[in-house]
């Protein structure tokens, strides 16, 4: 995690999902996706404003690391669960 923080790779994933896709009515999926953009744009920004030995700091102090396994886990199931639906709906 330290170091994909300290080398500030950053993506344009927040912004294009809540420019393009700013949906929040219609079902469980675009209100889902819209969320996923918007936390995706404020953490970019945050990545962006914030020195990047500043967020490593606070990701080791908040526990992060003793976590990781359980958030990827999380964010994977979120992943299928969207993919699913959107190729089943």
């Amino acid at each position: 995690m330290d170091a994909v923080l300290r080398h500030g790779r950053h993506t344009a994933a927040g912004p294009a999902v809540t420019l393009t896709r700013d949906v929040w009515n219609g079902g469980a999926l675009p209100v889902a996706v819209t969320i996923a953009g918007w936390a995706t744009l404020l953490k970019g920004a945050a990545l962006l404003l914030v020195p990047a030995e500043r967020m490593a700091d606070s990701y080791k102090g908040a526990g992060f690391e003793r976590f990781v396994h359980l958030w990827m886990v999380v964010v994977l199931a979120l992943g299928l669960w969207m993919s699913w639906a959107a190729f089943t709906g």
